[in-house]
């Protein structure tokens, strides 16, 4: 959930300051900061939900699930962040 809601904070701090959103899937939302917010929870709700269905079957597949979910959020977040410093 923390990298979700890295992952809206550092897009809406970037698109405060120019940047623009490049995920055709996201751009609709992006622009409110409070359906991004509730967007990414439903992502991560989601993520939580099938990672606790896969577990019942695949424990290994399930930690594989929510750690690469999460390191890709970090990661964007952490671009996003990147993305706004040069920006100021």
């Amino acid at each position: 959930v923390l990298t979700q809601v890295l992952d809206a904070h550092s897009t809406r701090a970037a698109l405060n300051r120019g940047a623009r959103e490049v995920n055709p899937m996201m751009q609709g939302v992006a622009s409110s900061g409070t359906t991004l917010l509730a967007v990414k929870m439903g992502a991560a709700v989601g993520t939580v939900f099938v990672a606790e269905k896969l577990w019942r079957r695949n424990r290994v597949a399930a930690i594989a699930l929510l750690v690469a979910v999460n390191a890709a959020s970090a990661g964007i977040a952490a671009h996003n962040y990147s993305v706004a410093s040069r920006l100021q």
